[in-house]
């Protein structure tokens, strides 16, 4: 019994110095700047926001990045003296939810027999009045600016916006897709998911956003303030 008693005193002993290294090291670590977090890290949110800029009367400056998915951010929108509230649904996305916004690029044989359509080309559509032109770009582009009469079916946006583009083009409608560069992929991606629902009148502008742009033809916006 006596053993016994020396042994339970002793671990006693123990735990009340271990107990006790162990508060003491936990202050230490919160006292010290560099010291060990013990919270976890939070998610990161990335949040948009653009201001539009007029370049004079003849367009709008465009920037880097159109073919980057950003969600657009709330504000207020103002065109011809109208007033326009941007919804704040969608003004802060984690990266992993935008990249499954995102449709893969179809294969080059899915596309291989669409029109490509030259600058001068799809300037002649658009006097015709007879082909509807589609913003594939995100949709903060197409609200600070773009062709003008064109539809916004953002590649990001695609399944959120489909119902109510579907609601105004026909699968019977001639359509003219565009981006914002000769480089951007993202007027591909929507031509891709036109095609699987039944459109198959449709051309692709490559010049894009840029061309068109370039050369002042028409276009509309609104200006963003924040």
């Amino acid at each position: 019994m006596e053993r016994l008693a020396t042994i339970l005193k002793t671990a006693g002993i123990s735990a009340v110095i271990a107990s006790l290294a162990f508060t003491a090291g936990m202050l230490f670590n919160i006292a010290n700047p560099y010291g060990i977090s013990i919270k976890p890290a939070p998610a990161k949110i990335i949040t948009i926001v653009k201001t539009v800029e007029k370049n004079g009367s003849a367009g709008f400056k465009s920037r880097a990045g159109d073919c980057a998915a950003k969600p657009v951010a709330a504000g207020i929108a103002e065109s011809a003296g109208s007033t326009v509230t941007i919804p704040a649904s969608g003004e802060a996305e984690t990266l992993a939810e935008l990249s499954r916004q995102i449709a893969p690029i179809p294969p080059a044989e899915k596309l291989k027999e669409l029109p490509r359509l030259s600058l001068e080309k799809a300037k002649q559509y658009f006097d015709s009045g007879r082909y509807r032109f589609v913003d594939a770009r995100p949709q903060y582009k197409y609200i600070e600016a773009h062709i003008k009469g064109a539809e916004t079916l953002s590649a990001s946006l695609f399944v959120k916006q489909f119902p109510g583009f579907k609601g105004k083009a026909s699968p019977e409608e001639e359509l003219v897709i565009y981006c914002s560069s000769p480089d951007c992929k993202l007027s591909e991606i929507v031509a891709g998911e036109l095609l699987d629902r039944g459109y198959k009148k449709i051309n692709l502008f490559e010049g894009g956003w840029a061309a068109w742009e370039a050369n002042n033809y028409p276009v509309e916006g609104v200006k963003v303030k924040r």
